[in-house]
């Protein structure tokens, strides 16, 4: 018998034992043979994503920065990064509605600021939500029933200010977010309070506001890093997804004219529920269109409904992408504007997000719930509801799959050249909030196994211990 290591099915909350099922993995197919082959034959030297000389800053007075030299927009008047964190510290200092916490360090050392965001009853009780929407990847029957329960349970919306350093209005369009909805007594701030947790990364690129570059200090794209996760404000990002799920999440970029809200065109990846995530998506991009025309008389396009082709969500290299494995609504947002009106934009585009969220939050919510239902009762995926297609091929025959009962990590040889890259594998799954369970018992899998030297074998052990595992 051969030592191997086994994943289950839960894979971003899609859960059964290993032996015997029949259960499908829906989100995570490709994520897994991705994983599979970059973990195993990526450098070392590229995980640490330092390459740094810089000073990481303590984690006590984090509002104390020493002013560098920066490369503002030379378009308007864009905060410093230098000014970010003083004027976090205001805010925080000042309304009960907001909390702020430092996520890690850039590449270059600088401070990752998360904005948590809400009324003051539910900055009490964070805790109670979070552990409500664990229960969802895991138990989803009995989370809808907790959320029906618990009666005014607000969803988690994320936004992610300017992952790309020279893009600056989203840094911008983050901060007057956060001030209005740290002070303002409107009724619409009221309404989006209520039904709201706001997540926001303020800064999400440090290093590329400072040098005002698009990579950070490591010359990263970071919106092509969530397959491979080299980078620390990558990790620090898949931190907050694995430990919120949030229910939206907006992505702020540029420029694109006119503005450019997703969903996006095919070919979709097959690995979303993407009848579930339409349905929502589409709606809510056109309440955004209305909020940025009604607030500053621009235009936008959405790509679902106004591209043929060319604008696709196929890669989980993107920060929606990646996102929308974990259940979310997710949306790149393109501003059309280098100066203070592409500020403008990305604020009214990401208020009409809100607002829409606020009147739609339960149905919003069942649905996210529903994705996760459907896996966990091995349902099938469904189609894209006809009302919902635009005139061109949306590629139905490429959505609906069917998917493997299991992976198996074999843990050394004759499966493994090495044991040391299926144990990084499996860190590197457990840290994106794939459940890894050992097998306790010998199994024979229906199908023949191929090892490392390409002997087929039609029985494994699973075994492996390591103390990582859960």
């Amino acid at each position: 018998m051969l030592h191997c290591e086994a994943i289950p099915l839960t894979l971003f909350g899609k859960e059964k034992n290993m032996v015997p099922s029949n259960f499908k993995i829906r989100q995570q197919l490709m994520l897994v043979l991705f994983l599979g082959f970059l973990l195993m034959f990526m450098p070392s030297h590229l995980m640490a994503g330092n390459g740094s000389n810089a000073k990481i800053p303590s984690g006590g007075s984090w509002w104390n920065v020493t002013p560098e030299v920066e490369n503002p927009s030379p378009y308007y008047d864009s905060i410093l990064y230098s000014e970010v964190a003083p004027k976090l510290r205001e805010i925080e200092k000042n309304s009960n509605r907001v909390k702020v916490d430092v996520i890690g360090q850039s590449a270059g050392g600088r401070n990752l600021f998360l904005v948590t965001l809400s009324d003051p009853q539910a900055m009490g009780r964070l805790g109670q939500y979070q552990a409500i929407r664990k229960t969802m990847l895991k138990e989803p029957e009995k989370a809808q029933a907790m959320i029906d329960k618990f009666g005014d349970f607000k969803v988690p919306v994320y936004i992610n200010g300017s992952i790309h350093g020279g893009e600056y209005p989203g840094v911008d369009a983050s901060i007057r977010l956060i001030e209005t909805l740290a002070y303002g007594d409107s009724e619409e701030v009221k309404t989006i309070l209520e039904n709201v947790i706001l997540l926001v990364n303020v800064v999400q690129n440090p290093d590329g506001r400072v040098l005002g570059t698009r990579s950070n200090v490591n010359g990263f794209d970071i919106n092509r890093d969530f397959i491979s996760q080299t980078q620390p404000e990558t990790k620090a990002t898949v931190k907050v997804f694995t430990e919120w799920n949030p229910m939206v999440v907006l992505d702020l970029h540029g420029f694109v004219d006119p503005m450019l809200i997703e969903p996006c065109t095919p070919p979709h990846n097959p690995n979303y529920e993407y009848d579930l995530y339409i349905k929502w998506a589409l709606a809510q991009a056109e309440a955004m269109e209305s909020e940025l025309f009604l607030q500053t008389g621009f235009a936008a396009q959405i790509p679902y409904r106004d591209r043929g082709l060319g604008w696709d969500d196929w890669p989980m290299s993107y920060t929606p992408m990646y996102a929308m494995y974990h259940g979310a609504y997710g949306h790149t947002l393109e501003t059309p504007y280098r100066d203070e009106r592409g500020v403008d934009a990305q604020y009214a585009a990401v208020w009409g997000a809100l607002k829409y969220v606020a009147e739609n939050r339960q149905g919003m919510i069942h649905d996210q719930v529903e994705i996760f239902r459907r896996g966990y009762l091995d349902l099938l995926q469904q189609p894209i509801p006809p009302e919902l297609l635009p005139d061109y091929p949306q590629y139905e025959d490429l959505m609906i799959q069917e998917f493997p009962a299991a992976y198996v990590i074999p843990a050394d040889s004759p499966f493994q050249i090495s044991p040391h890259q299926p144990a990084r594998l499996i860190d590197f799954l457990l840290f994106n909030d794939v459940q890894v369970e050992q097998s306790s018992q010998s199994f024979r899998t229906p199908y023949p196994v191929a090892s490392a030297s390409g002997q087929h074998l039609d029985m494994i052990l699973a075994v492996y211990q390591r103390r990582m595992l859960r």
